[in-house]
């Protein structure tokens, strides 16, 4: 854009050629051009646009690069009727506007997009203009991608909340260790009686669940962290008209943990199996009437969407209803053995059935046949989930002579309860996502800020000094000494910004070629050695007696290991040692920076390269920069074909970097 800008034809447009341009603006303009935060800027009665290589990115074709130096309104005619009242506010020194997440769609790759930004119009100041208001700065973030993943969370909520509604079992979540009932869906209105208890704690919407013993189990799956849950439990509440309604569930108490595994509430997750325990109960009471007992519960299951089955131990048959079949994958006409039922139960579940089934034939227990399996599908393959109950028929000598029961195909119920816990994750993790991306945004632009400001403001005061004393040589010499010095730090910092972003382009040039790596290392060190003295610092430096060679470029490789030398010293109290040795390694030679600072803590290890981490320095010198110059190192060290790594023993043991480059012939 500074080409573009030096290129462009200003004669022509209503400002004039650069040198007749007010201070204000050449200030602003240079700003725009020296950050990498998108900046645009409207000049003048015609609005005149400028705007940096930041801002591009956001415009298309349509607007770049034609855009500069246009009148703003015939640049922005499609969106004037919303920009242009907000210029003119503050042309007419107003003040400043802010916009958040600000919807502004205009022209751009051929159609009109939904664009959205966060910006602010603020004044630029010029005596000579109307107003005192040369211009409107405007600083600004396109935020379409935020907002656009922000709606796509919210409809993930909402699929999640239509899941919870028609999810056919009963579920409810629980906030806190009073269990405040925050969700229940339908089905537990339902089980419930349909009472007014959302916003209540149970102990307070539910009092007959407390005195069931319910409260105690909800207070020991929050305590414990596990999960409780129960089988055929009894649940009596009073219904309309004082009925007294008696309802037999299955449920689990599930804890929800926070990300640092701290219980925050319980979900309520259950099945209504009244029917079915009903159907087992008429099955037992029945036997004195064995026809009429097989009818009604053929009633009572056809009603439960529950399917019956009958093992006679004494002929060794099974008897399977038509919808149990269809739990093992089996068409209705296709005879089903025992040894049928347990082949086509899943692997990892034939072990519990067969234990619960031994269980409820052996005669001293005669426990209730209860278990839950996964089947694989005799003629699809299709893996299901299946609930069954049943009870053991004995002789008079003790001797198990059947197993009846039912069934009941819950692979719904199961689907729906990873889709649930799926979709909870996946809203915490999108949730943690969007956070941490704004805590990155704010800390790089607060970096960003400081680091610009300081030689900012040198280069501000030494002006002013020089304004003050024109004629006073010595300090104008000085003067512009620190001015220098203040413009190589803007310089090194855009530079380092802008080899960053290159590399992430792949727009990166190296200019690689045989070299002695002893050489690179003694440059390097040597362009560290000034902070090095200041500091009172001990530098050792060990080198291979013959020349080493790499294929590689020669500045960079300054540059990398400059870069570590530099952050050794930046690191290391004054008085401290720093170690460079470089030794040969097979068919590499190894490079080791060593120093005897502050060392870095086991989990900071693994972050040392992520671009914009900032570590405090404890020497009491500045600590400079953007926090990019091991990310830097890591990338340029990588595309010269080797590998760098950090070590620290812990805080306060010191740091060691490596740098591992392939040797090469000379040839």
């Amino acid at each position: 854009m500074s080409s573009r800008i030096r290129a462009h034809d200003w004669a022509a447009t209503q400002l004039g050629s650069p040198d007749r341009w007010s201070s204000s603006l050449k200030v602003m303009v240079r700003m725009a051009l020296t950050t990498r935060h998108p900046i645009f800027i409207f000049w003048g009665p015609e609005h005149t646009c400028f705007y940096n290589d930041a801002y591009s990115p956001s415009l298309g074709p349509e607007k770049h690069p034609s855009m500069l130096g246009a009148p703003g309104r015939e640049a922005w005619h499609e969106i004037w009727h919303i920009i242009g009242p907000q210029i003119e506010f503050v042309m007419r020194g107003e003040g400043a506007t802010w916009h958040e997440n600000h919807l502004v769609p205009f022209l751009r790759n051929g159609a009109m997009e939904e664009v959205y930004w966060t910006y602010s119009y603020g004044p630029i100041d010029d005596e000579d203009a109307p107003n005192g208001v040369g211009g409107v700065l405007v600083v600004c973030n396109e935020t379409t991608p935020q907002v656009k993943a922000e709606r796509l969370l919210v409809n993930e909520r909402e699929r999640f909340a239509w899941l919870f509604e028609q999810a056919p079992s009963f579920m409810a979540f629980l906030q806190g260790p009073n269990h405040l009932i925050e969700l229940a869906n339908p089905g537990y209105m339902k089980l419930i009686g349909h009472r007014p208890i959302l916003g209540r704690t149970v102990a307070e919407a539910l009092p007959d669940a407390a005195a069931q013993g319910y409260l105690q189990l909800l207070d020991k799956a929050y305590a414990s962290g596990e999960a409780v849950t129960a089988s055929g439990a009894r649940y009596v509440f009073t219904g309309d008209g004082a009925t007294e309604v008696v309802r037999f569930v299955d449920f689990v108490y599930q804890p929800i943990k926070d990300l640092a595994g701290h219980v925050t509430g319980i979900f309520v997750q259950g099945v209504d199996v009244t029917a079915h325990l009903l159907a087992i109960q008429a099955l037992s009471d029945a036997q004195s009437d064995l026809r009429r007992s097989e009818e009604q519960l053929r009633l009572a299951i056809d009603a439960g969407e529950v399917g019956a089955w009958d093992i006679d131990l004494i002929s060794g048959t099974l008897f399977t209803a038509a919808r149990v079949k269809a739990m093992f994958g089996a068409s209705p006409d296709v005879p089903l053995s025992l040894a049928d039922f347990f082949d086509g139960l899943h692997p990892d579940d034939q072990a519990a059935t067969a234990a619960a089934f031994a269980s409820a034939m052996d005669p001293l227990q005669r426990s209730v046949y209860d278990v839950e399996y996964r089947t694989v599908g005799k003629e699809d393959g299709v893996i299901r989930w299946v609930t069954a109950t049943g009870r053991a028929v004995f002789d008079e000598d003790g001797r198990c002579i059947r197993v009846l029961g039912t069934a009941i195909d819950i692979t719904r119920r199961k689907t729906t309860e990873a889709s649930l816990k799926e979709s909870q994750a996946n809203l915490v993790v999108a949730i943690e996502a969007l956070k941490e991306a704004d805590r990155n945004k704010d800390l790089f632009l607060a970096t960003l800020g400081h680091e610009l400001r300081n030689p900012l403001a040198t280069l501000r005061s030494a002006l002013t000094l020089m304004e003050r004393a024109p004629g006073n040589v010595a300090m104008n010499i000085r003067t512009r000494q620190i001015m220098g010095r203040q413009v190589d730090q803007l310089v090194r910092l855009t530079d380092d910004l802008l080899d960053v972003s290159r590399i992430r382009l792949g727009k990166i040039n190296l200019r690689c070629e045989v070299l002695a790596l002893n050489g690179v290392l003694a440059q390097a060190a040597e362009s560290c050695m000034p902070a090095i003295e200041l500091a009172g610092q001990h530098l050792a430096l060990q080198i291979p007696d013959s020349p080493a060679l790499v294929y590689g470029d020669p500045a960079r490789l300054v540059q990398v290991l400059g870069n570590l030398i530099g952050n050794a010293s930046k690191f290391t109290p004054v008085g401290g040692q720093i170690d460079v040795v470089a030794r040969l390694d097979g068919r590499s030679i190894v490079t080791s920076v060593k120093d005897s600072g502050i060392g870095l803590a086991a989990d900071k290890l693994f972050c040392v390269f992520e671009p914009f981490m900032q570590f405090e320095s404890p020497t009491g010198r500045s600590n400079t920069g953007l926090g990019i110059g091991l990310a830097l190192a890591k990338q340029l060290v990588e595309m010269q074909g080797g590998d760098i790594e950090a070590r620290s023993a812990g805080l306060g043991q010191g740091c060691e970097f490596i740098v591992r480059l392939p040797l090469c012939d000379a040839t």
